[in-house]
């Protein structure tokens, strides 16, 4: 837990479910009482269009990483920057 990189990943995840979560309360606040009056199901299709967003974005950057070689460059980085590599005996190398 003390590593960098775990210490990063956590940080940034929680925010981001702590701003999930924000963002969705005062959607439902607002669009939910007057002057709109929305209903539960009219509020939650709000969401279809990050989810849909979210799925295309998936598939594209997918097929960047596949399609455009990308892989060197991700791999390269790897090498560069000394990170931990993971070998065939399940044991880290720091």
């Amino acid at each position: 837990m003390l590593h960098p990189a775990v210490l990063w990943g956590s940080l940034t995840q929680g925010t981001l479910i702590v701003f999930l979560v924000a963002i969705a309360t005062v959607i439902a606040e607002i669009f939910g009482g007057p002057p709109h009056f929305f209903s539960n199901s009219k509020v939650g299709y709000f969401y279809t269009g990050p989810f849909i967003g979210g799925i295309i974005g998936f598939i594209a950057g997918t097929r960047c990483i596949c399609c455009c070689h990308l892989t060197y460059f991700f791999s390269w980085t790897h090498v560069r920057l000394d990170m931990p590599s993971y070998d065939k005996d399940q044991s880290w190398n720091l």
